[in-house]
């Protein structure tokens, strides 16, 4: 699309099966898709209401799209059987590499039909994709083996080299009860709890010009009292105290919420 709304290129991509396709990223030249091992299925609508389940035999791979390009200029890079529900953010290299970092559940749809809880716990895993060469498998290194999932960044780094991501813990039990600050320059993660609460994504709003300068907020679901509140962080002190606990009144917001800003008009 140009910015102006225009459409200049519209394809189809062909796959190796009937994935579920959650999410995909972009970069400054190409977009990214996850041709992955969970599939639609009829037979899983007999058992449940969602019709998708783990299929650890289907191949599972990465497909790089020039912008602008066709179906046959499509760069398909193999990786391990696997599921990724999100991507965090993906890059080129000085050298021309595509960087592509996801939330990987190892398994997922196999024992819970209903989504990625129940089989396996997702780590951060970076996938190197060589575009400036000819092979055909993705480098893959595991950068964070904490349970993380609903990865976001600020929208400045978007498809570019980043330092900063904030997830939320998902481990199988408890799930989600912890959001987590990544440095990816230094390896460490910061955490913050809620009180026995559940985090939904949070979602960056910037204050200034630092990757890390600006507000978390998230949508926090106490179980206890079956309320939800709104939390604002500051993302660069993510361990202190919130810098505001707004409750909504009279429901809650399901957990798993995504979210989005948009800057007030002037």
């Amino acid at each position: 699309m140009s910015p102006s709304g225009k459409l200049l290129n519209q394809i189809t991509v062909p796959l190796s099966g009937m994935t579920q396709i959650h999410d995909m990223s972009i970069t400054k030249n190409y977009a990214i898709i996850l041709d992955l091992s969970v599939v639609f299925s009829a037979w899983a609508l007999l058992k449940t209401t969602l019709p998708i389940k783990w299929d650890g035999k289907k191949d599972a791979r990465v497909g790089v799209i020039p912008k602008g390009g066709k179906a046959e200029d499509i760069r398909w890079f193999d990786v391990a059987p696997c599921y990724a529900y999100h991507t965090m953010n993906a890059y080129e290299t000085e050298g021309g590499d595509v960087i592509l970092d996801v939330s990987r559940y190892e398994k997922a749809s196999a024992k819970d039909m209903y989504g990625p809880l129940g089989d396996t716990e997702p780590t951060i895993e970076r996938w190197v994709l060589p575009m400036s060469g000819s092979a055909k498998e993705a480098k893959e290194e595991r950068m964070f083996a904490l349970p993380l999932d609903f990865p976001k960044i600020s929208a400045a780094v978007e498809g570019r080299a980043y330092r900063y991501g904030y997830t939320v813990e998902a481990s199988l039990d408890p799930s989600f009860d912890r959001a987590v600050k990544l440095d990816f320059d230094t390896g460490e993660a910061q955490y913050q709890a809620f009180d026995g609460g559940m985090s939904s994504e949070m979602t960056f709003v910037p204050l200034g010009p630092g990757e890390d300068e600006g507000w978390l907020m998230g949508f926090v679901f106490q179980t206890k009292l079956q309320r939800s509140r709104l939390v604002i962080l500051d993302a660069a002190n993510f361990e202190e105290e919130p810098i505001a606990s707004i409750w909504i009144p009279d429901q809650y917001v399901p957990i798993g919420t995504h979210g989005g800003w948009l800057p007030a008009p002037t």
